[in-house]
């Protein structure tokens, strides 16, 4: 979602963009809403092979492909900055010797450690002895972190940014956007966002949610993520085997987020460790109280409306924490306006330029 916001964005300030991604569905409304803003979109992953002989030759010169494919459309493109995020900053590293005179910049979204593996860490040493290459941290603490483990690199910090305009007036009616999904409109909606891998922490979020229903028969679990066949049938036949059908929607694949945040009472995340989630930072923009696991830094607290939880508690303290109508006495440290899109961009641009 990040990219989507920051192509549109320069592309809207007339800038030229090209977007590199490893896989590739032009029904995802993320890539949807990115190509018809006229923003190229190339997918330098290897097809999928057929046959057990040519899947393990594809699984060997897999590697190869992809950086022949992502340096085969930066010479074409010829830009002046290239934007890495996630894995594809150990390709830029395999392919540096042919990109002499670009900008390098990576966002790291997640804690250090669990970011910078041995590939991500060579990958950042090699860049590192370039001239032009910065790694964004989301906030200070986080780039403390990296500066400890790559003191001679180039660390900035830059917020991640949300659209703050679309927050404060979404598309469709609350009651109306219930009715569409089947939820009564007494219901008490527990909303979660996150794709369905081991860091969100699912399981937990289902013993919580279970404990909540034991009290509130009115509670309703709203899950928004990227999900396979198989991570949503583990989380469903979960909630099922606890009695909870019928008391939840799982959803993927939604562009109208502000929307669905409109209909949550409550933001639950559970994870076991994040960087800075967009999600959470989504949640407070559309007025949400929150209640997150203490894996989740102060500095993504920015109203009054969070309640951390230590990860270790019981399911019974999260559902208090979930239940209560009290919060911490804190003030935050920065401000959602901060946040917002068009402030963000505007540094981005400025890293870009430097």
């Amino acid at each position: 979602m990040i990219v989507k916001d920051y192509t549109l964005s320069l592309k809207k300030l007339g800038h030229e963009v090209m977007v590199l991604v490893f896989e590739s569905d032009e029904s995802w409304p993320y890539e949807k809403m990115v190509r018809e803003a006229g923003i190229r979109v190339e997918c330098v992953g290897p097809q999928p092979e057929s046959g057990v002989f040519k899947k393990a030759v594809g699984r060997v010169f897999r590697r190869s492909r992809i950086d022949r494919k992502t340096l085969s459309f930066i010479k074409e493109f010829k830009p002046d900055v290239i934007h890495s995020h996630l894995d594809l900053i150990t390709v830029i590293s395999d392919i540096r010797g042919e990109l002499k005179g670009i900008k390098q910049v990576f966002t790291c979204h997640n804690e250090p450690e669990r970011i910078f593996g041995a590939e991500e860490t060579k990958a950042v040493n090699n860049l590192t002895g370039e001239a032009d290459f910065v790694i964004i941290a989301l906030h200070e603490k986080m780039a403390d972190e990296i500066k400890q483990l790559f003191p001679e690199t180039n660390v900035v910090v830059l917020e991640n940014p949300i659209d703050l305009h679309r927050f404060a007036a979404p598309k469709k009616n609350k009651n109306s956007l219930k009715k569409e999904l089947k939820i009564s409109d007494d219901a008490f909606v527990i909303g979660n966002v996150g794709r369905f891998v081991p860091q969100k922490n699912h399981d937990l979020l289902i013993e919580i949610f279970a404990k909540i229903s034991e009290v509130n028969l009115k509670a309703f679990l709203l899950m928004i993520g990227e999900n396979t066949a198989q991570s949503r049938e583990k989380v469903t036949n979960k909630l099922d085997s606890l009695g909870l059908s019928g008391k939840y929607l799982v959803l993927q694949n939604i562009s109208d987020m502000p929307s669905f945040y409109g209909i949550m009472d409550v933001f639950l995340l559970p994870s076991l460790f994040e960087g800075f989630p967009v999600s959470l930072l989504e949640a407070q923009a559309a007025g949400l109280k929150c209640v997150v696991s203490n894996t989740v830094s102060e500095e993504a607290f920015l109203t009054e409306k969070i309640i951390p939880v230590p990860l270790s508690s019981s399911s019974e303290i999260w559902r208090d924490a979930v239940m209560t109508n009290d919060y911490p006495a804190y003030k935050p440290a920065r401000e959602l306006r901060n946040y917002d899109l068009d402030n963000v961009i505007k540094k981005l641009l400025k890293i870009y330029n430097q």
